[in-house]
């Protein structure tokens, strides 16, 4: 065997080796960091629904006390014109709010295409971070089996 044909297999499976392991620690550390921003993502959606559903909770109360007070001025018509009016205003805002914060917002209708796009979109996430991650893995897959063919032919 020729001590240079051996030496650069040598160097060959080294390097594979090392870009390797490389790939694999560092997809760790990015797969890790992507899903701590989901977390983040899915906590602050958290917080903005529950945010809302007090403040549902609260204009609910009042319209209830509205409803049956005793020195009100407003027929039933108005009333109920005026708490559908609030109501749909509140909509809309907390429409904005979650829209402006890049996020949907959870209802009974849109539960399951809400939980898709939320998964489609922490993967997508986690397979951008690992783009380089993947070349540099593949990097040292291929220096591995150069390696190992070259050694064939020494």
């Amino acid at each position: 065997m020729n001590p240079w044909g051996a030496a650069s297999v040598c160097a060959l499976v080294a390097i594979s080796l090392v870009t390797t392991l490389w790939a694999l620690v560092s997809a760790k550390s990015t797969t890790r960091a992507s899903l701590q921003r989901a977390r983040e993502r899915s906590d602050k959606t958290t917080e903005l629904q529950d945010a809302e559903a007090l403040e549902t909770a609260a204009r609910r109360k009042r319209h209830r006390a509205e409803r049956y007070a005793d020195t009100r001025t407003e027929t039933d018509a108005e009333l109920n014109a005026r708490h559908a009016r609030e109501d749909l205003e509140a909509n809309e805002r907390w429409e904005g709010i979650f829209r402006d914060a890049g996020l949907v917002r959870a209802n009974l209708g849109n539960l399951a295409r809400r939980a898709e796009m939320e998964s489609i979109w922490v993967l997508q996430t986690v397979l951008d971070a690992n783009s380089g991650n993947a070349v540099l893995l593949m990097v040292g897959i291929v220096t591995g089996a150069v390696a190992a063919v070259w050694s064939i032919f020494l």
